[in-house]
């Protein structure tokens, strides 16, 4: 069987090229990652839902849930967090217990194509409109 000197070259190039257009597709440079911030710092995700925890002094701070969502969701166009200042809440996965869900801070929800932008807090936080707040 006759050889062919450029099959293994050929095959390492497009080894090499894979993994280029990987890395550009599904990595991320590390200052385009989301940064943690003093009040708050990703902690996990299931699918497209975020969670986030928050420091517990800045669970009543409406401008630490927006640093983590400037800072987290940039400018995808389809954003899903939730906020926790109890680390122990956290949930494991999805679907979360009830308990879980209860200790949820806050909810933010970003799809730009159905026009949805909203940030609702917990009721127990008193930081918005009771009609639209998350029931304890």
């Amino acid at each position: 069987m006759p050889h062919r000197a450029g099959r293994g070259i050929g095959t390492v190039v497009l080894c090499a090229l894979l993994a280029i257009v990987s890395l550009a597709w599904f990595g991320r440079k590390a200052d385009t990652l989301p940064s943690a911030h003093p009040a708050w710092q990703l902690a996990g995700q299931a699918g497209r839902l975020q969670f986030v925890l928050l420091d517990r002094s800045a669970e009543i701070d409406p401008a630490a849930y927006r640093a983590a969502i400037a800072g987290i969701c940039r400018t995808e166009r389809l954003c899903y967090l939730r906020f926790w200042a109890d680390p122990h809440r956290l949930p494991s996965s999805i679907p979360m217990l009830d308990a879980d869900a209860a200790a949820m801070s806050a909810v933010y929800d970003r799809n730009l194509a159905a026009g949805i932008d909203d940030l609702r807090w917990a009721c127990r936080l008193a930081l918005s409109d009771s009609r639209r707040c998350l029931p304890d």
